[in-house]
């Protein structure tokens, strides 16, 4: 689900005649501090009817440099709490490339097998349209404006050998870099060395999230919330607090029905699928 897109309508009402303007949406101004104006889905839920797996007590392994984590979580005024399912991944053992398909978005656990993927997770926010709100770097074809004074930009740096990186836009804004092949912008940003970040806009409305993020090893983390029990405060506070994840750096990607987190076998059951088709997708693939 993406945020709620800025609309604007005059009707004026004449004697003999009607006029309208339709709605548009303006991409960030380069002194842009608040939030891009995205679609507004559909509301969804989680389908209850649907039996959740059972919540395993160890990592659970997918491929050499790739396994999930599924951390339970007590929520302030929840009373079924949360849980949230991680994939954590060597980034030496795997290739990170973003996927842009803004005439064709698919459900994440679809991309999952249009690119016979070990984990794929939905990217940032887009518009009605399906275009990135951010700059997004696929393959190195770039697309979109970054983002001025606020979010966070994950990037694929080509090597050898190639190097994952997550910027705070306010405090270290993009700079163009031929070595760049991959990226996502998002917001807001949440956790920046291993604390919460200051000032996070937060309407205070729960939902499902997803997250991308770097540990204190290096390792990269990509996550999805299973229910839509968090807000944005809750989700920075979550990751910044677990010293399994030991996060060092955290960026919000897009929420509600668009968060899914797609996994092969043998942890396809840990999947989950995305409500809504997304254009942009975070894609792992295990090294040959």
């Amino acid at each position: 689900m993406t945020l709620a897109r800025t609309l604007a309508g005059l009707v004026v009402a004449l004697a003999l005649a009607a006029c309208s303007t339709s709605a548009a949406t303006s991409t960030p101004a380069p002194t842009i501090t608040a939030s891009p104006a995205t679609r507004t889905p559909a509301a969804r839920q989680t389908p209850t009817a649907i039996a959740q797996p059972p919540i395993p007590t160890a990592p659970v392994p997918v491929r050499p440099g790739i396994e999930i984590l599924v951390v339970p979580l007590a929520v302030t005024g929840v009373e079924a709490g949360e849980v949230l399912v991680v994939a954590r991944i060597d980034p030496a053992k795997v290739d990170v490339r973003v996927r842009y398909a803004p005439k064709k978005p698919l459900p994440v656990q679809t991309w999952l097998a249009a690119e016979a993927a070990d984990i794929v997770i939905n990217a940032g926010y887009f518009t009605q349209d399906n275009l990135a709100t951010g700059l997004l770097i696929a393959d190195g074809a770039i697309t979109g404006q970054t983002y001025r004074g606020f979010g966070g930009l994950f990037a694929v740096r080509a090597g050898p050998p190639a190097s994952l990186s997550l910027q705070w836009l306010k405090e270290k804004p993009y700079v163009a870099d031929r070595k760049i092949t991959q990226a996502v912008e998002s917001f807001p940003m949440l956790v920046r060395g291993g604390k919460v970040v200051d000032g996070i806009n937060d309407d205070g409305r729960r939902n499902r999230r997803s997250f991308v993020a770097l540990d204190k090893s290096g390792r990269l983390l990509l996550g999805v919330s299973r229910y839509a029990s968090l807000t944005l405060t809750d989700l920075a506070a979550v990751l910044a607090g677990q010293p399994a994840l030991a996060i060092d750096a955290a960026l919000n990607l897009d929420g509600g029905a668009s968060s899914g987190l797609g996994i092969r076998a043998p942890a396809d059951a840990l999947s989950i699928d995305s409500f809504d088709e997304v254009p942009a997708v975070i894609v792992v693939t295990g090294k040959k």
